[in-house]
């Protein structure tokens, strides 16, 4: 059995191998809009588990809904945020870093996080 490239996993905790592009639209909408509270892709021979994109719909301090991605490339000082406004921008965004599409980012504005030690 090969073992899976890529696995997606929701709040629920289903969990999907090597999901096609479809079911990856399909779970960053129902993060949107069915109360899942988030999608978490990951790269599984990504060495230590550190290769992933995830996302979710938060509430501001003001009190607006926004849809959230994240990437993590490595260890704690390769993980940045964007804000996506649109749903089709997330879906976008997530389903070309799951292809390893070179223009994946979507244009969004990307800030790096940092950690408390």
């Amino acid at each position: 059995m090969t073992r899976p490239t890529i696995r997606a996993e929701v709040e629920s905790g289903a969990t999907y191998d090597d999901p096609a592009e479809e079911l990856l639209l399909d779970l960053a909408e129902r993060v949107h809009s069915t109360g899942e509270e988030f999608l978490v892709v990951h790269r599984t021979d990504a060495p230590g588990g550190q290769t992933y994109i995830q996302c979710a719909e938060i509430r501001d301090d003001d009190g607006r809904w926004r849809l959230v991605v994240e990437y993590r490339d490595g260890g704690p000082d390769r993980h940045f945020r964007a804000y996506a406004g649109e749903l089709d921008v997330l879906q976008s965004v997530i389903t070309g870093w799951a292809a390893g599409r070179p223009d994946w980012r979507g244009g969004l504005e990307w800030e790096r996080l940092t950690f408390d030690q």
